[in-house]
């Protein structure tokens, strides 16, 4: 594949969640950005290794139970916000969530891959 073919399974679906992100006996706050059934992408105050193992912490809410995964950090990226941008692929996922994140995936939410508008904010957040 090229440079900027797509090469997910599934599509990414845009929520608007708070989870916890645990490192190191650390629980850390932060924001989905957007998620699919394989990996997710949040905004972090914190920068993470490439590699590094972390759990997702997802509390329950309308769309997802209660849940927490154990992920690995595939790219994260200052943004022009003071934030990071964190990718994380999931390592073990279990039924539930699988259930609650293809509903998601397959249902009538936005669709799409927001990271870019994100990278291409100015300063004041356009």
């Amino acid at each position: 594949m090229g440079k900027g073919e797509d090469k997910r399974s599934f599509p990414r679906s845009l929520v608007d969640i708070r989870v916890e992100v645990q490192a190191e006996s650390q629980n850390l706050p932060a924001k989905i950005i957007d998620l699919t059934v394989e990996a997710i992408s949040l905004d972090t105050e914190n920068s993470f290794e490439i590699g590094q193992t972390v759990s997702v912490v997802f509390e329950a809410n309308a769309d997802l139970k209660k849940n927490q995964l154990l992920s690995e950090v595939t790219r994260c990226e200052r943004l022009s916000s003071g934030t990071y941008m964190t990718v994380a692929r999931f390592v073990e996922v279990n039924d539930e969530f699988l259930m609650d994140a293809l509903a998601l995936v397959h249902g009538s939410g936005p669709k799409q891959d927001r990271r870019s508008s994100i990278f291409s904010r100015d300063d004041d957040g356009r």
